[in-house]
């Protein structure tokens, strides 16, 4: 039998907005205060690619929240009103309606099992279940802060607080 635990953490009841899908199945989310990150224009040295090096030659501005979940390498399911919106398996189209629907809401709690099963839970009815890949070693999800992770799940069920 799994019993289950929970997530601490400051990020816990906030808002989640800025939710968007990534790369294939990933998706990420903001939460917290939004802030401003500002990356001035860099000049690289010759030998790297031309696209890199124009990239670089701009000045970047992204807009962040106080924390940033990037949910990636597992099988996952956003619901609201326990009717099914999207899963990992899911067209494009369908996550990101998902994600429209998740963005707004606030973070109510995240909980775990040792099976390797977690449940984010949100104040408007929506709720993400993620379970175990069997095609990958990393981690199912991350919570950073300021670029550093704070919290990841991995495929296994464990927990690391860093």
């Amino acid at each position: 039998m799994n019993m289950n635990s929970k997530v601490v953490g400051d990020f816990i009841g906030h808002f989640v907005w800025g939710v968007k899908r990534g790369h294939g199945s990933f998706f990420v989310m903001n939460i917290g205060s939004p802030r401003l990150n500002i990356r001035e224009p860099i000049e690289l040295h010759a030998g790297k690619n031309k696209k890199i090096i124009e990239n670089f030659k701009r000045r970047k501005i992204v807009i962040s929240g106080d924390y940033l979940v990037w949910i990636q390498n597992c099988k996952w399911c956003i619901s609201c009103c326990r009717k099914k919106l999207a899963s990992s398996e899911s067209a494009a189209v369908e996550i990101e309606h998902a994600c429209k629907i998740l963005d707004g809401q606030k973070l109510l709690d995240i909980t775990y099992q040792s099976n390797g099963t977690s449940i984010f839970k949100f104040d408007l009815g929506a709720q993400i279940e993620a379970d175990p890949s069997i095609e990958s070693e990393e981690d199912q999800w991350s919570i950073y802060k300021l670029d550093d992770v704070i919290v990841s799940f991995d495929q296994k069920g464990n927990i690391t607080y860093t």
